[in-house]
């Protein structure tokens, strides 16, 4: 359950809790309805209780591998569970020595519902664009979407200036597997990276009316999910994930291949990781 401001008690969210319980037909589902790893939907509560309240629960079967779901569910309890944070400078040798055997040991499952994204299989009602490159399509953070597709060409027009465009989250995923982060990134991916950028801006002022230099279009290291990906927000909006610790501009990542193709090879990279982040303890593990 997600809402802004959350209940400040226990008593108040057990309340929250027993409202939308004894009254399920307040549920009502929203866009992605195909979602991979989650359904998602709104509820309407007295406005005593809460206001503006967004549900996303994760569908049984987002992943069919037993030890990736179990995986998966552990990320999100320990990603909404209040945690000291801790900053790190990753080294290109602490990379080489923590960070990637920690990528190397989550299951290919774990990112299976990307893989249904990009192969069309799920959430093509969210799709903003679609090549051999990249994929873009609306995130499911941006919550105040109206339920109209973007690929409806009908009804679409709706959707060109609406007032939840201050809101706009939208996310490119590249259709190559060898990409897992920017540690990955070399001068031979500037093509790609440019592509990303461009033609994600293009079609989202297409689409929604808003120019790219009213756009936030960053990357996220470490990411939420280790399969290239590129988020755009609107620079008015609710600020998502854009902290400096970890957010970088897209434009910056390939100015810094065009200075040097081998930039993040070589790079000193900054990472914000709680205590209960199993990365967190393999950082510790290598200081001894």
């Amino acid at each position: 359950i997600r809402q802004t401001p959350l209940p400040s008690s226990e008593e108040e969210i057990q309340m929250l809790l027993n409202q939308m319980v004894a009254q399920p037909s307040n549920l009502k589902p929203r866009m992605p309805y195909s979602g991979t790893e989650y359904g998602y939907y709104t509820c309407e509560v007295p406005a005593s209780i809460a206001v503006d309240v967004v549900c996303a629960h994760m569908l049984p079967d987002s992943v069919a591998d037993e030890e990736a779901r179990n995986k998966l569910h552990e990320k999100h309890v320990l990603r909404n569970t209040a945690t000291p944070t801790y900053m790190v400078r990753e080294t290109p040798a602490d990379y080489l020595s923590a960070h990637l055997p920690y990528i190397n040991d989550i299951p290919a499952g774990a990112i299976a519902w990307v893989y249904k994204i990009l192969a069309g299989e799920k959430e093509k009602e969210r799709l903003l664009f679609n090549d051999k490159d990249m994929l873009l399509n609306v995130d499911p953070k941006w919550s105040t979407h109206p339920d109209v597709c973007p690929s409806d060409n009908e009804n679409k027009h709706v959707l060109k200036n609406h007032d939840s465009t201050k809101n706009l989250y939208c996310l490119g995923l590249c259709h190559r597997l060898d990409v897992k982060s920017i540690r990955d990134l070399t001068d031979e991916h500037i093509p790609l990276l440019s592509h990303m950028l461009d033609e994600g801006t293009k079609r989202i002022e297409e689409v929604y009316g808003t120019p790219r230099n009213a756009l936030r279009v960053f990357v996220h290291y470490p990411p939420q999910f280790y399969h290239f990906h590129v988020h755009y927000t609107s620079v008015d909006g609710v600020d998502f994930g854009i902290n400096t610790e970890r957010a970088h501009l897209l434009e910056d990542i390939i100015d810094n291949l065009k200075c040097d193709g081998s930039f993040y090879k070589k790079a000193n990279l900054t990472c914000r990781l709680g205590a209960t982040d199993k990365l967190w303890k393999k950082f510790q593990n290598l200081s001894g």
